[in-house]
């Protein structure tokens, strides 16, 4: 997340005609802790705690994806290097698939 927030703070990357684009990966990332954060507090003793903490995780899977799709968007305009990209897909997806086995194992227990 902190490397989205300072990379898209500023004009340096993102000057304003893609402020949007910022905006929205700052928002992505900020959501993806949200959500994982709030999944974690929820007891999963009860079929209503695993079905809410399923819900989140799943909602951080899909920030997660619109954050991916940002970023390779981010490198076909330009704003970013590919070794920027390559950091933040790297980091998307070592989360991502982290959260999908989170959850996987969650609906298993």
């Amino acid at each position: 997340m902190f490397h989205v927030l300072d990379t898209t703070t500023g004009r340096k990357n993102y000057p304003v005609k893609f402020r949007r684009v910022a905006d929205s990966l700052q928002l992505f990332s900020i959501n993806v802790v949200s959500y994982i954060v709030s999944a974690n507090t929820i007891r999963s003793t009860t079929s209503e705690g695993k079905r809410r903490k399923a819900e989140l995780q799943a909602a951080a899977i899909s920030e997660l994806d619109k954050l991916l799709s940002l970023t390779k968007y981010s490198l076909h305009a330009s704003l970013i290097s590919a070794a920027v990209a390559g950091k933040w897909a790297a980091l998307a997806h070592d989360v991502k698939y982290m959260t999908i086995a989170w959850r996987k194992s969650c609906l298993q227990s």
